[in-house]
């Protein structure tokens, strides 16, 4: 694997890495996205990730796939995802 060549969840949990996460929309079309924050939360990771381009206080949550690491799925469970924000803002302020 050469060096840029790394997964997202690699990506994620680098802490020295500050490299944009590029995903593709169901349409097909690249997503850049901003890593805020990944969490780890009952056995699942979580990525918390800004638009690039998008108003500052917009973010996404998503979970890391746990049968193929490169996949991201939007987290669209309102509760889930705002104790993933919650956990994240957390962590962020420590």
């Amino acid at each position: 694997m050469a060096e840029t060549d790394v997964s997202i969840l690699e990506k994620l949990f680098d802490g020295d890495n500050d490299e944009n996460i590029f995903l593709f929309g169901e349409d097909g079309k690249e997503l850049e996205f901003e890593q805020i924050a990944a969490i780890n939360h009952d056995g699942e990771v979580f990525a918390v990730l800004h638009p690039v381009g998008a108003p500052e206080e917009e973010v996404l949550v998503f979970r890391v796939d746990a049968d193929d690491e490169e996949s991201l799925i939007m987290v669209e469970d309102e509760k889930l995802a705002q104790k993933i924000l919650a956990k994240a803002t957390t962590n962020l302020q420590e």
